[in-house]
């Protein structure tokens, strides 16, 4: 009954982890699509707070640091710009202008976190926008990360969409001043905590104040991937 049950449920899981499957440069637009929007790293998100609100906005939240949603990123320009059919040379060419997106040196000190237009088979208003003029100064001490254990880590830097189709990236230290991270192996949730003081009510209605990842959906060996 045993072997019965997992041989049911080898080509789902198959189906939802193509990413530990195969290459990278093998995924299909259809899953890297469902990767950067719809999965254990990616989530679209709206405040759902005023239900009375009908032109609502919403934003993909995105735990960028992660080599998987930088890897479904690239592989996404590659297949907008025909990489397949490349030869030798073009592919070097284009693949030495990912290197810095695919390594990304940011993330080795910053758990890297992203807010994007939204990725959905309805029609969504993007919510971006609304984080144009925002300066860090004015989201240092209401953004942050948070773990099961209430442990916190403060927005450090953070880059402005420069229009509404672009991104947001906010940046938080991985380890405190003891050395340890705020997400381990042993942790439950990481929460996004989005505040709004002095960003005047209904600015930022669009990104919500609270969104929480599964940590135990994103380890790979026992490891968060993010």
């Amino acid at each position: 009954m045993i072997a019965v049950v997992l041989l049911a449920l080898a080509p789902a899981a198959s189906a939802q982890d193509f990413w530990m499957e195969r290459s990278y440069k093998r995924w299909t637009k259809e899953e890297i699509v469902r990767l950067i929007s719809d999965s254990p790293w990616a989530q679209v998100a709206g405040d759902t707070s005023n239900a009375q609100v009908l032109d609502s906005s919403y934003v993909t939240i995105r735990l960028r640091s992660s080599v998987l949603i930088r890897q479904a990123l690239v592989r996404l320009k590659m297949i907008d710009a025909g990489y397949d059919k490349f030869d030798a040379a073009k592919k070097s060419e284009f693949d030495a202008s990912m290197k810095g997106t695919l390594e990304c040196p940011a993330c080795a000190d910053n758990y890297v976190v992203t807010i994007s237009p939204p990725i959905s088979d309805r029609q969504l208003r993007s919510g971006v926008f609304s984080l144009i003029d925002v300066r860090y100064e004015q989201l240092k001490d209401t953004v942050y990360l948070l773990n099961d254990k209430g442990e916190k880590r403060a927005l450090v830097h953070f880059q402005a969409p420069k229009s509404q189709d672009g991104e947001a990236t906010l940046f938080f230290s991985r380890l405190d001043d003891k050395g340890s991270p705020l997400v381990t192996g042993e942790s439950k949730t990481l929460t996004l905590i989005f505040e709004r003081k002095g960003l005047g009510s209904g600015q930022n209605a669009s990104i919500p104040k609270t969104v929480s990842f599964d940590v135990r959906k994103i380890l790979i060996d026992g490891n968060p991937e993010f």
